[in-house]
């Protein structure tokens, strides 16, 4: 194999490792700290909800994901809309 390709082979398997979530779920902490990314996890979570491809309560490192996203979500406009 060549080096160009097994580079491109590992940067696909990182890449993917990253989108489905390898190394476990992350917590309200650090979504609090990334809020970008937990409000587009969570609206990527309630379409995935709304179309019947995820069940938010299940025991799953998704699932963790979504409540965490969603759990820092609210709470940052909880504290814009209160001001707190």
């Amino acid at each position: 194999m060549e080096i160009k390709t097994a580079f491109t082979v590992a940067t696909l398997l990182l890449a993917s490792c990253g989108l489905t979530a390898c190394g476990g779920a992350k917590t309200e902490e650090y979504y609090a700290s990334h809020l970008d990314e937990a409000k587009e996890i969570a609206l990527a979570c309630a379409k995935k909800a709304q179309e019947g491809k995820l069940d938010p309560q299940a025991n799953t490192t998704e699932s963790e994901n979504c409540r965490a996203a969603f759990a820092a979500a609210q709470q940052d406009a909880v504290k814009n809309f209160t001001g707190k």
